[in-house]
């Protein structure tokens, strides 16, 4: 049994931004969205994530600004509970318990005292029918709350796109299949209403007037009004397919309709006069407007949501990008997961024939590489979605200098394409150029494509290994460019080889390059990649057991081999070629950590475990992950190594592993110390990560001028500032002897500014030692009248007044540091050739 060690699954970056609606602040300054189990804030002006909501132990179904308190939100969750936040703060103020998983949640500025939500229906027998229920928000009491929930609607649809709240709040109304349901508040009497078979997509009510519009899987909107009596509906047509959301602006001017063309479609309200904003990238899921009625904000079903002013998109918040909107696209990531050496980014599929660069620290899309230079089309139908050229391998070599890419299109009734790209970063531009390109570089699909880690004793020259359905595997090197005109190095294939007519299933480099392991069905056949040729054979097991996955091991297990094949995992020792240890498991993903000599495996069990190629035992293993079907893993590098320590987990020192689900979700297995440390790193005040307004930059610039103007004039006051650099810098056997320099450098010490006075006072007194001694003898008469006669007379007390004040015009608002008498001793002292100070260097040096 392997020892297990405390951790836990967590979605670390790239989660869903768009299963659900994002909500605006009463303020507009935010946009709440959730994502997993959390709720991420993010500025609308900025597009940051300022601060993170976490409580909930199941996956997020909805957020709703708290009617009372305009700085406070209500998020429901799958867990059963409803949170209030502060989320200013980021503090949790209160915890409702409802009991079954609440599917979505509703609120009305009008209906202060009500919660609406959407639940699992128990009673009616059936599995995944939900009911819609009213909560009272309790106004004092314990944090954590039962509440009881009052029946409203029976067999409604969940998600924030089947429930809308009419004006005032006096009705709600709701759709399931081709049925739209309104529910009186006033009476509770519910009418039903079907016009045709057409199922229903979503559903929206007039802030003011009594009108609901429902979309509906032929992208036909009905707007129904006088419902109160007998019904009148209105259609518009125009999106050719399923209209994904409605939405009315805060006035309730403008309906806005959105879907999977591409654009926003703004229906005037009175006239449904249309007008557009196509070509937004991508289908979109969700339009949300803003209070304010200046930014509204759109849920791109590529994981993104765009926040829009003017009719301009200002802000793009991006996760992981998804392209898993149809049918054909789900579960779709025929690259896998690879790490860009240069900016340690995650690169994968992204977009329709891109590749995408994602930062895992600060969970947000770097930048995404058009590849196949192709845009998305929308199809005429979504059972049927157009053929586009997809990237179908990617990978780097370790000094990042050069990338490979593998795309394809295959519709089954063309001839197929198929490209092979060598593409070298340009450091000037921080980005991939193309450097070559080789149509059909094999006749049948590429199953494998790596670079050739480099050697430590030779010169590195880059090489790829591609393995094709064609039975053959491919090296191919850089060569000089045979056009004279131009001085440049291009690709191309160097040499072919192939085994027994067997098809390659795999290939893997060994740690220092000088190794090539291909399998060829049951076969692991080693190479010497220099010369193309056949070093050694290992047999895994029986034919029908072939190999899915092959990796050199790292470290200290540099001389291991690890093949696995869909029920058996053989570790092999190459210095003896044979097996170490063989065990039965059902892999299903299988990577090696290049920091370390650990080894990952996931089974089709929903299992991890993670073992140490020389030792037959686990070293970690965590049981039961939430979705059996893993697409890809990756073990990526910490920024900074860190010491061993018993609260992480045995590669979190060296490595963090990154696995990706079926439903394209990112998560990683985590200790709880790692996990605390990053949720400590993130945590800041939500006002810190906010742009600064006009009126800040403007009194920061000011702030600035003065402290450089007040260093200015620091600098300048320094006495004989000149006189210390220019001994500090001068070389030391150049200097005359100390004792010649002190008279000089004491002068420099006085103020510049005292030079006039110092002349003003010398032409005052004929004998300065005599008139020195005199004032002195005058001063003591003076203080020594009696009756309180003594002091200065008048005129002498103007004279001091006008020469304090002709000091400060001279010295330009400088601060006088002495006297008149202070300076008068000042001066004797000057004047006395500082013969004691000689005294003391002489017998010092």
């Amino acid at each position: 049994m392997a020892p297990h060690r405390e951790g836990r699954m967590v979605l670390h970056g790239g989660s869903d931004l768009i299963r659900n609606r994002p909500v605006f602040s009463t303020d507009s300054k935010y946009i709440f969205v959730s994502s997993g189990f959390i709720v991420k804030i993010f500025s609308t002006a900025s597009g940051e994530c300022v601060q993170e909501l976490k409580g909930h132990d199941g996956e997020v179904t909805g957020v709703a600004v708290n009617p009372r308190n305009k700085l406070q939100v209500f998020t429901s969750s799958l867990d059963g509970t409803i949170n209030q936040w502060d989320y200013t703060d980021s503090v949790l103020l209160k915890t409702l318990n409802v009991g079954p998983p609440v599917h979505s949640l509703f609120v009305h500025s009008d209906v202060k005292e009500l919660l609406f939500a959407t639940i699992a229906d128990k009673q009616s027998g059936k599995k995944h029918r939900l009911k819609l229920v009213q909560l009272v928000i309790p106004k004092a009491g314990a944090r954590y709350e039962d509440v009881k929930d009052s029946f409203l609607i029976s067999n409604v649809k969940g998600g924030d796109k089947g429930v809308a709240l009419g004006p005032r709040g006096e009705f709600i109304a709701s759709i399931i299949g081709s049925t739209l349901k309104i529910l009186f508040r006033k009476d509770m009497e519910l009418k039903k209403i079907s016009a045709d078979a057409t199922p229903l997509t979503c559903v929206a009510c007039h802030p003011v007037d009594y009108c609901i519009a429902v979309g509906d899987e032929k992208g036909c909107i009905s707007i129904w009004r006088n419902f109160h009596q007998k019904e009148v509906r209105a259609r518009e047509h125009w999106h050719s397919l399923r209209v994904e959301h409605l939405c009315y602006s805060p006035e309730g001017s403008t309906l806005y309709s959105v879907g999977h063309e591409c654009t926003v479609v703004e229906w005037q309200h009175d006239t449904m006069r249309r007008k557009f904003l196509p070509r937004q990238g991508a289908p979109i899921g969700y339009i949300t407007c803003a209070p304010n009625s200046q930014h509204r904000a759109l849920s791109l079903m590529t994981n993104a949501i765009l926040i829009q002013a003017h009719l301009k998109t200002t802000q793009t918040i991006q996760g992981l990008v998804r392209t898993n909107f149809n049918q054909k696209r789900e579960g779709y990531l025929p690259t896998g997961l690879v790490l860009d050496p240069h900016t340690k980014a995650l690169v994968t599929n992204g977009m329709v024939g891109q590749l995408q660069f994602f930062h895992l620290q600060e969970d947000r899309l770097l930048f995404s590489l058009d590849v196949t230079g192709e845009n998305y089309i929308s199809p005429s139908d979504l059972h049927q979605p157009l053929v586009h050229t997809e990237v179908e391998k990617v990978a780097f070599d370790l000094k990042g200098d050069w990338m490979a890419t593998v795309e394809r299109r295959d519709d089954q009734q063309t001839t197929s394409e198929m490209r092979l790209k060598f593409w070298q970063f340009d450091h000037q531009k921080q980005s991939f150029v193309l450097n070559t390109v080789i149509a059909k570089p094999h006749s049948s699909a590429i199953r494998c494509l790596s670079f050739r880690p480099p050697s430590s004793h030779d010169e590195y020259e880059p090489m790829v290994v591609t393995a094709g359905d064609d039975g053959k595997f491919k090296l191919w090197t850089l060569a000089d460019d045979n056009d004279s005109l131009r001085k440049s190095r291009s690709w191309g294939c160097d040499s072919v080889g192939f085994f027994r007519g067997e098809l390659p299933r795999c290939t893997s480099f060994s740690s220092d390059g000088s190794l090539l392991a291909v399998a060829f069905n049951n076969i692991v056949t080693m190479w010497d990649p220099d010369v193309n040729v056949l070093k050694k054979t290992l047999c895994h097991g029986i034919k029908s057991d072939q190999i899915e996955h092959l990796v050199f091991g790292h470290g200290a297990a540099a001389h291991c081999l690890i093949s696995a094949s869909s029920n058996v995992l053989n570790v092999w020792n190459l210095l003896t070629c044979t097996v170490m240890w063989r065990v039965t498991m059902d892999v299903l993903v299988l990577v090696a950590d290049t920091e370390s000599e650990y080894v990952a495996v996931f089974d089709k069990k929903a299992n991890l475990f993670v073992f140490h190629p020389l030792e037959p035992k686990l070293v970690y293993t965590y049981e039961g992950l939430p979705t059996a079907k893993i697409m890809s893993a990756i073990f990526i590098p910490r920024k900074q190594t860190v010491s061993a320590s018993s609260d992480l987990l045995p590669w979190e020192n060296q490595s963090h592993l990154y696995f990706v689900t079926e439903c394209l979700n990112l998560a990683t297995i985590t200790s709880d110390a790692e996990t605390w440390e990053l949720a400590r790193s993130r945590k800041t005040d939500l006002n810190e990560r906010l742009p600064p307004t006009p009126f800040a930059m403007l009194l920061n610039s000011q702030t600035s001028k003065t402290e450089k103007a007040d260093q200015r004039h620091g600098m300048q006051d320094l006495p004989a500032s000149a006189s210390i650099r220019e001994l500090l810098n001068s070389p030391a056997h150049v200097l005359p002897p100390v004792k010649s320099l002190c008279s000089t450098f004491l002068h420099r010490l006085i103020d510049p500014s005292l030079n006039r006075r110092e002349r003003r006072v010398s032409e005052g007194s004929d004998d300065s030692d005599d008139e020195n001694s005199l004032d002195s003898d005058d001063s003591d008469m003076e203080i020594s009248l009696p009756n309180g006669q003594s002091g200065p007379s008048e005129d002498n007390m103007t004279q001091s007044e006008d020469t304090s004040t002709l000091d400060d015009q001279e010295g330009q608002g400088q601060p006088v540091a002495f006297g008149d008498g202070e300076l008068r001793k000042l001066l004797k002292a000057s004047r006395s050739g500082l013969k004691w100070l000689t005294n003391v260097f002489q017998e010092t040096y």
